[in-house]
């Protein structure tokens, strides 16, 4: 499956815009100012920090039914978790939560209230039938990532560069990303740029290279492995169980970074499903 981003109108590109607006209730979230200037019942939602861009909230007025979706800044978990428990007769709620590089663990999961019959959320750190992983997709607007409009521009490029295109901060984990820099550095099937390049000279980069390196960061997902596919690229990732949200995607998954060499990508099939090394 391909999820060239020219073909999607912007309420189909995967954010966490997208996810809290499909949802049936908002209990927090990071937003744009101009967007949150367009929510309904504004009175009852507290504003918690705010910045020349985006606004973080609290939503005081809980209003959750019997099957409703919710939507959470993970931040907030526990403090949604307070309220739900105050609340009689709820049950088989289906919770969503997003923005925060913060992992779902097993202690977390085990004080998620019984009403709620699914967990789905990025960075999850344990298998549980109840908790199911979701994509961490493109920033929203107005922040220092890419999305949607800086894509825009791209057009199809089926004659991709057969490299892999390396460009990441080291700080966000210089441990394991200093390493990655120091081995493949004189690789002549890997091209590395110096990152902070302007977002628009980026997206055209990742749209030239057919393969992209895509590290743990601060967090399990990344941007990049979003960014990646919605430019036709192939991001490679370690395996791990919130990168299940790759199955049946175009996207090479293996164990150790350290095993990566030109045989892996030279045997690469184009038959757009995983590649388990």
């Amino acid at each position: 499956m391909n999820l060239y981003i020219n073909e999607l109108k912007e309420n189909e590109v995967i954010t966490s815009f997208n996810f809290a607006r499909n949802s049936d209730y908002v209990f927090s979230e990071i937003i744009t100012k101009d967007k949150f200037d367009l929510l309904d019942n504004k009175n009852s939602l507290y504003k918690i920090s705010e910045t020349e861009n985006h606004i973080l909230y609290v939503n005081s007025e809980i209003k959750i039914k019997e099957n409703d979706v919710i939507f959470c800044n993970t931040y907030f978990i526990k403090d949604l978790f307070a309220k739900i428990e105050n609340i009689s007769n709820l049950k088989n709620l289906k919770l969503i939560t997003n923005q925060t590089d913060h992992s779902i663990t097993k202690e977390l999961f085990k004080l998620k209230p019984t009403c709620i019959s699914e967990w789905y959320s990025i960075n999850i750190n344990f298998n549980s039938p109840d908790l199911i992983p979701i994509p961490l997709g493109l920033s929203n607007e107005n922040e220092k990532n890419l999305n949607k409009k800086h894509f825009s521009k791209l057009k199809e490029n089926k004659n991709k560069i057969y490299k892999i295109y390396i460009n990441f901060q080291k700080n966000t984990n210089y441990i394991k990303r200093n390493k990655q820099i120091k081995k493949f550095k004189n690789k002549t099937f890997i091209h590395i740029d110096e990152p902070n390049l302007q977002l628009d000279v980026y997206a055209e980069k990742l749209n030239s290279y057919k393969f992209i390196l895509c590290p743990v960061g601060n967090g399990i997902d990344t941007h990049r492995v979003w960014e990646s596919l919605y430019a036709g690229s192939v991001p490679i990732v370690q395996k791990h169980i919130s990168m299940s949200t790759l199955e049946n995607l175009n996207a090479i998954q293996i164990d150790d970074f350290s095993n990566i060499d030109f045989k892996l990508i030279d045997n690469y099939s184009s038959k757009k499903k995983i590649i388990k090394n």
